[in-house]
């Protein structure tokens, strides 16, 4: 291509420029210095480096490294610049190395594209000093670089290996780029130092696309408290595999706290859409989609989830939502608030759990269990999590140790919806609890108190049957004395039997109702006349005397203490 060939590609072309082109074109002898000897402008190098000046053809065909990498370094020799790529496709069969204050500006992602050729194992794009660096947890690399409105081709079908980008390196921008076709990661990024350096720190990367490489779509090890806007990764595995991957599309290590992704969509059959393996990580209003193992994996501390939905449509939907902790680390503080769809293995999965967690999520799930946890060895939710889960489907609720706030919906509580509040606990320390330490059953015809023997003592680890027991007898007094459905008793009758209507479980039982104490004695007259209801001036019963009558037969039925 003609030296000058793109110049009117590019608006707002100055005369300066246009002489800093001509003279690279010349064999870079200088031309805009010996036209302006002398000059204040002679002192000024230009800001912007157009690879084609430096002769990059971008037909596909030539192999436009070495200009490429001349525009790169004229502009780093210069103190920093940027370099301007026109529409395109440019070959490369090596990498191109960025440095600090160095900008690579294309002319969008459907017009620039830079094209790996060859079959050796490079990345497209390499940060200054990758190798001696990578792994050290050094406070080194580059800085104050971007990449902007391009695309990076990784050529796997045609033999070529290795990532896309690979940088060491902080305070940088990804903006308006994509990444495919790489037999290695389409981003890794690292810079694992503590501390926060003079120049800006984080990454922040916006409006990206990463697809189909063989090894994962984001591998990120720093920069720290970095910030991802509108990022979109999806089928990153091998070329050909159809089942059994074993990459995540983003994965998030430790060497990454307070990362915040807005807006993000991980989708294809990978093992995990997410890893979120750092402290402090957000995901707000993310999604994850058809991941074989789960949509996210949660391996770090203080981390939060919300917004967003999370669904398994693989594999007969056979995946897991949310999976918390791993066997070799525990994870605490984790905050989930998110939609849950047909993942059959369970919105949550709990692995290693440490508590204090907080999960409200809204699950459709159609089979098995809403919560799930690992057969290891106290994997079981750990006591100070709180739960607020409403779910429908078919699901049951699953395995979710001592009872926290949790919401049944109607096609399987016993009427209507049903809330179960608290840290509630009943029966023995072994059930695997439900509402009053049974699994919620299908909705019946209706449900009222069965006929059997009155219990109004509970003794320290009686059975689930007594449990049982007590509740009839208590809603079996509420009715007959006019405080529940069923009829109040007329003044001055004796108390009635529950009517026949009302007599089936609250909750089926299957076991017999435990041997009861002999029924209490009947109350003298003078007690029963107490407990007559009275109507009060306004013509309103008046009931205070017989909740405080109520109130006194239940506590001289509670067991002494012991000391």
């Amino acid at each position: 291509m003609p030296p000058f060939e793109d110049v009117e590609s590019f608006s707002a072309t100055s005369r300066s420029r246009f002489l800093a082109r001509a003279g690279a074109a010349l064999g870079g002898a200088g031309l805009l210095g010996a036209a302006t000897a002398g000059s204040a402008s002679a002192a000024v190098p230009p800001t912007e480096y157009a690879v084609g000046v430096f002769g990059a053809l971008g037909n596909g065909l030539a192999d436009d490294a070495g200009a490429i990498q001349a525009a790169i370094d004229a502009a780093k020799n210069a103190g920093g610049g940027v370099v301007l790529f026109h529409g395109g496709i440019f070959s490369i069969s090596r990498p191109l190395k960025i440095y600090s204050r160095v900008i690579l500006r294309g002319a969008g992602t459907g017009a620039t594209f830079i094209k790996k050729r060859g079959t050796a194992s490079f990345a497209a794009i390499e940060s200054d000093g990758f190798a001696a660096l990578t792994g050290t947890e050094s406070n080194g690399g580059i800085h104050s670089w971007a990449l902007e409105g391009l695309s990076i081709d990784g050529s796997r079908a045609d033999g070529a290996r290795g990532p896309g980008i690979q940088v060491y390196g902080y305070g940088y921008s990804i903006r308006d780029v994509a990444v495919f076709e790489c037999a290695g990661h389409g981003i890794w990024s690292e810079w694992s130092a503590e501390g926060v350096p003079a120049a800006r720190l984080d990454a922040f990367v916006s409006d990206v696309i990463v697809h189909d490489c063989s090894a994962g779509g984001i591998l990120w090890q720093g920069p720290h408290d970095s910030k991802w806007v509108n990022v979109t990764v999806f089928r990153c595995v091998p070329a050909g595999v159809t089942s059994g991957a074993v990459t995540a599309g983003v994965e998030i290590k430790r060497e990454s706290p307070g990362l915040r992704a807005v807006n993000c969509h991980v989708w294809g059959h990978h093992k995990y859409a997410w890893i979120v393996g750092s402290q402090g990580v957000g995901l707000i209003g993310c999604f994850g989609e058809a991941a074989e193992v789960a949509q996210v994996l949660i391996n770090g501390n203080m981390c939060d989830i919300v917004g967003g939905e999370y669904f398994g449509i693989w594999s007969g939907n056979d995946s897991v939502a949310f999976e918390i902790g791993t066997p070799e680390r525990a994870c605490a503080a984790t905050y989930i608030n998110s939609l849950v769809h047909v993942c059959n293995r369970g919105a949550l999965h709990f692995v290693n759990d440490a508590g204090i967690g907080r999960y409200e999520l809204f699950v459709w799930q159609t089979v098995g269990d809403v919560i799930t946890s690992s057969p290891l060895p106290a994997t079981e939710p750990h006591p100070s999590n709180r739960l607020d889960i409403v779910f429908s489907g078919g699901a049951k609720p699953g395995r979710f140790g001592p009872l926290k706030p949790f919401h049944f919906p109607g096609d399987v509580s016993t009427r209507g919806a049903v809330r179960v509040g608290g840290d509630f606990v009943a029966g023995r320390s072994t059930s695997r609890l439900g509402f009053f330490g049974a699994e919620p059953q299908p909705r019946g015809a209706e449900w009222t108190v069965a006929a059997g023997p009155m219990k109004r003592a509970l003794a320290p680890g009686a059975p689930l049957a007594d449990v049982r027991a007590v509740l009839a007898t208590l809603i079996g007094d509420l009715q007959r004395f006019g405080l529940l459905a069923g009829g109040p008793a007329a003044a001055g009758s004796p108390p009635a039997s529950p009517p026949a209507d009302q007599q089936a479980d609250l909750l089926p039982s299957p076991a017999p109702v435990s041997p009861a104490p002999a029924p209490l004695a009947t109350p003298q007259p003078q007690a029963a006349a107490r407990m007559q209801s009275r109507p009060t001036s306004s013509g309103r019963v008046d009931r205070g005397p017989l909740v405080r009558s109520m109130r006194r037969v239940l506590r001289d039925q509670r067991p002494p203490k012991t000391p």
